[in-house]
């Protein structure tokens, strides 16, 4: 069977060749990727290793290959599931195949979820005191170094109990705000002042709770992406300021939280803190990117910082910087271009100045977005735009590569927004009953 009628492979494709169940090589294929491989560690609640490719192939140590902790009883099914196919397809030892994936499409329908953190939230938003934190938008988290806690930032807020917002005069809106996780527990960290909204003792405009990350000119800031850092949370924002229209963003900056104040902050009844981002801005031009919409941490050491574009259409920005450089703009080095392999999203990087930086060869898409390195490759995941230049809203996709800058339009669409195509501002209006996370 070394020929497969019918199915000469996807380009791309790479057969799977079987070894026997049970055999030395079966063994040793599973001793390297679960038993004693040191990256795998078994999660201590029975679980059982499952490895792809399977244990029964020659493939199963190549490259990119995963191995995760599974309930017993799955693996079991899977097993069979497995044996089944080798039997039904006659599947010799030493014969190759093909394993094609088939899976339920989300697409159009509803995403995943974490049903029990959506519950804390709507519960804690629902039930919100004067103080606490009853939804927001832009959100994003990071588990507080040392500790089993979770600190989440939110862009424009609302505190204070959902009904109270039918007056508009009841409840604060901070343009930014963080939720200290411990537990079941959450306290809101507010720039102070709360509680006063119906204080008639007090001027209007005095009235109203401030924003933890404040701008004294008149402009305000918007949450980006964040990282741990020592003991440290490195925290970017997007400054923006109102224009004839709406509001125009025009510029970043960072700041550095301490990791013992948001700790403490769990402890507090209505938590406080001042943050002073710092302006970061090429000194002699180049992209006016808000950076951080996106960090992570490579292994080579360094942390790589992505930009969007401020103009339209918006391109994707790279920076990268030591830990020690992670709030020192000028020790920053930027992406300039490199010897892109499309396929694979391999290659080799140049790196220049600010003033020279160029985007990435991904088209353009919306101002944010998540990554993560997950079995042997990096994913970006954002929403694609149908039209960048009218900021028409289309499917949420997965880009792959195996490099912090080989990103290109190759993708895997993910979820169609069952609210169908918008274009910029959305003109469909939005509710505020209840509590949101974004």
């Amino acid at each position: 069977m070394r020929q497969l009628p019918g199915h000469p492979g996807r380009p791309g494709d790479t057969p799977f060749t079987r070894v026997a169940g049970g055999s030395s090589a079966a063994i040793a294929n599973r001793d390297r990727s679960c038993d004693k491989n040191p990256a795998f560690r078994y999660d201590g609640s029975g679980t059982e290793c499952d490895e792809y490719p399977f244990a029964t192939t020659s493939q199963t140590t190549t490259s990119p290959f995963s191995a995760m902790p599974v309930p017993a009883a799955a693996n079991n099914r899977q097993g069979n599931i497995l044996s089944d196919g080798i039997l039904k397809n006659r599947i010799n030892v030493d014969d190759l195949y093909y394993v094609v994936v088939k899976t339920s499409s989300t697409r159009s329908g509803s995403p995943a979820k974490n049903s029990t953190l959506n519950t804390q939230f709507t519960s804690y938003g629902d039930n919100a005191g004067c103080a606490d934190w009853s939804g927001g938008d832009a959100t994003n988290s990071v588990q507080i170094p040392g500790t089993s806690k979770r600190a989440w930032f939110f862009s424009d807020s609302y505190l204070g109990a959902p009904s109270d917002r039918r007056n508009l005069f009841a409840t604060s809106p901070i343009r930014n705000s963080i939720v200290v996780q411990d537990g079941s527990t959450m306290r809101t960290i507010t720039g102070g002042n709360t509680c006063q909204e119906l204080n008639q003792d007090l001027d209007f405009f005095k009235r109203y709770a401030k924003t933890p990350a404040a701008d004294p000119d008149g402009g305000f800031f918007w949450t980006g992406d964040q990282v741990a850092s020592g003991g440290d949370v490195v925290k970017f924002y997007y400054h923006g300021r109102p224009n004839d229209i709406a509001w125009v963003n025009d510029y970043a900056a960072v700041a550095t939280l301490s990791g013992s104040a948001l700790s403490a902050a769990s402890t507090s009844a209505a938590p406080t803190m001042t943050i002073t981002p710092s302006k970061l801005s090429c000194a002699a031009g180049g992209p006016d990117a808000m950076w951080g919409t996106m960090v992570m941490r490579w292994s080579d050491g360094n942390y790589y910082i992505y930009g969007t574009g401020a103009s339209v259409p918006h391109k994707l920005y790279l920076a990268r910087a030591s830990a020690a450089n992670l709030t020192n703009f000028s020790g920053w080095q930027f992406f300039g271009g490199s010897d892109l392999r499309t396929a694979t999203g391999s290659g080799t990087a140049t790196w220049t100045t600010c003033a020279r930086a160029k985007p990435l060869p991904i088209g353009e898409g919306a101002t944010g977005g998540s990554i993560d390195y997950i079995n042997g490759t990096i994913w970006l995941i954002q929403d694609d735009y149908v039209n960048p230049n009218s900021f028409s809203v289309g499917t949420i996709s997965a880009h792959p590569s195996q490099t912090p800058w080989g990103f290109t339009d190759r993708r895997i669409p993910l979820y169609d927004p069952p609210e169908g195509t918008h274009t910029y501002p959305t003109t469909t209006g939005c509710t505020s009953r209840g509590s949101r996370t974004g």
